[in-house]
C-alpha cells in the first residue's frame, strides 16, 4: 500500500508539468507520452534527448527527476530534484519528493528537514497537507527521543607531528616530538544520563597519553520553537597514566528557532577542577559562556559562535617561579557542511583562540637570571573532514 501511496503521489505531482508540454513531436513531448504509457526507461532516453537539444526548464528537470525515481535511480532524481530548491515556484515540490527519495534511501533525518521545507515553503494547500502527513509532532518526536537509550563506540588511529598533552588545551606543553596514536571511545546516552569514556594512547610518547570518564544528568523542556535545559556533570580526567583532574560541572543552556532556518543557542558551563597529585596547580573555577548562531538551508548547515572562558586556578609557584594556569580566553569560531555529492559530506571547520594571563611569568634564563613576562597565547585552528 505505501508503495502505491508514493508512486500515486509523485505520478499526481508529473501532471502539471505534462499539461505544458511542448508539441508532440518534440522530444519531451515524446518522453510525455512514455511517461503515461508507462514507459519509464523510453521516456528517460527521450527526456535526455530534450537536454542535450538545448531544453532546460524545471519541468523536465522535474520530469527527470520523476522517471529515475520510478526506475530507481535515486541518486539522480535526487540531483535532479535539488536543481529545483532555488526556484521559489518549484521549491516546495521538490523539497516534497526529496523527502520521498530520502524515505526510500532509508534516511528518516534528512526526509524530514524536506518535509519540514516543503511545508513551510508550500503555497499549495493540498501539497502543504501532504508534507504535514509526513512530519510527526514535535512534542511526541522530542517524547520518543528521550524515551530510548542510544549508544556508539568508535575506534580510530592516527599521526600527529607534535602531540599534544592534553585534547582542550588545558595545558599548552607539547612534546615537540610525533607520533602515532589510537584512539577508542565509547558514549550511552539515556532520558536523563549521559555516561561516556575516552581514551587516546601513542606509539612511543606514553607520557603523553590521555583518558576521560565521565557521567551526567541532563533536564530538557523542548518547545515548538524554543527549548531550554540544565545539566549536572562528573568527569575524571586522565594524562600520562596518572590522574590529572577531577571536574564538576554544572550547565545551563536556552536555544531558539526563527523561522525555519536560523537558531540561536547559548550555554554557560561554571566547573570546578580538582587537580591530581602531580597537577595541583590547575585546581580551581573555571567558566565556560557560549552564544552560536546556526543557519539550515537544504542540505548546508553553517554555524558561527563566540566564546568566552575565565578561570581562577592555583597556578604553580615557587619561592622564586611562578606559572600562570588561569587564562582569560576569547575564542570565535565557525564551521560549515554541505554535500559534494548525494552520498558524500564536507565539512569545514575553523577558530581563533586568544589566550592573556592576568598574571607575570616568573622563571630563571639559561643565564640564571630572573625574569618577568606576561603569558599571551593565539592560537588558529583549521580543519576538514569528509564523511
Amino acid at each position: 500500500m505505501r508503495m502505491r501511496l508514493l508512486a500515486g503521489l509523485l505520478w499526481a505531482a508529473l501532471a502539471a508539468p505534462l499539461a505544458a508540454s511542448p508539441e508532440p513531436e518534440d522530444p519531451y513531448a515524446a518522453g510525455v507520452e512514455s511517461a503515461r504509457a508507462g514507459d519509464f526507461a523510453t521516456a528517460l532516453v527521450h527526456f535526455e534527448a530534450a537536454r542535450r537539444s538545448g531544453l532546460d526548464t524545471p519541468a523536465l528537470a522535474y520530469n527527470l527527476g520523476v522517471v529515475h525515481f520510478r526506475l530507481g535511480n535515486f541518486d539522480a532524481a535526487y540531483e535532479a530534484f535539488l536543481t529545483l530548491t532555488p526556484d521559489s515556484q518549484w521549491e516546495a515540490l521538490a523539497h516534497y519528493n526529496l523527502g520521498l527519495i530520502e524515505e526510500r534511501r532509508n534516511r528518516p533525518d534528512a526526509a524530514l528537514r524536506h518535509f519540514r521545507r516543503a511545508s513551510a515553503t508550500a503555497t499549495s494547500p493540498k501539497l502543504r497537507a501532504l508534507a504535514e502527513r509526513k512530519i510527526p509532532p514535535r512534542t511526541s518526536s522530542a517524547d520518543a527521543a528521550e524515551s530510548r537509550w542510544q549508544g556508539l563506540a568508535s575506534i580510530a588511529g592516527g599521526y600527529d607531528d607534535n602531540v599534544l598533552l592534553a585534547n582542550d588545551h588545558l595545558l599548552d606543553s607539547v612534546s615537540n616530538e610525533d607520533d602515532f596514536l589510537g584512539e577508542f571511545l565509547a558514549a550511552a546516552r539515556g532520558p536523563v544520563l549521559d555516561v561516556a569514556g575516552y581514551y587516546r594512547a601513542h606509539s612511543d610518547l606514553s607520557d603523553f597519553d590521555f583518558g576521560a570518564i565521565s557521567t551526567a544528568l541532563n533536564w530538557r523542556t523542548p518547545g515548538r520553537d524554543w527549548h531550554w535545559g540544565a545539566g549536572l556533570r562528573a568527569e575524571a580526567q586522565f594524562a600520562g597514566g596518572a590522574s590529572y583532574a577531577n571536574l564538576g560541572t554544572l550547565r545551563l543552556e536556552f536555544a531558539r528557532r526563527y523561522g525555519s532556518r536560523w537558531t540561536l543557542r547559548s550555554r554557560n558551563d561554571v566547573s570546578y577542577l580538582a587537580g591530581g597529585s602531580e597537577f595541583e596547580y590547575v585546581s580551581g573555577w573555571r567558566n565556560r559562556t557560549r552564544l552560536q548562531l546556526t543557519r539550515a538551508a537544504d542540505q548546508v548547515r553553517a554555524d558561527v559562535g563566540y566564546e568566552l572562558e575565565l578561570n581562577d586556578r592555583d597556578d604553580l609557584a615557587s619561592e622564586q617561579t611562578f606559572y600562570s594556569y588561569s587564562p582569560h580566553r576569547h575564542r570565535f569560531y565557525g564551521t560549515a557542511r554541505f554535500p559534494l555529492t548525494p552520498r558524500l559530506d564536507l565539512e569545514l571547520q575553523g577558530s581563533v583562540r586568544f589566550s592573556r594571563y592576568p598574571d607575570d611569568n616568573r622563571f630563571l634564563d639559561e643565564s640564571g637570571i630572573l625574569v618577568a613576562a606576561r603569558r599571551d597565547q593565539d592560537v588558529l585552528t583549521l580543519g576538514a573532514r569528509a564523511d
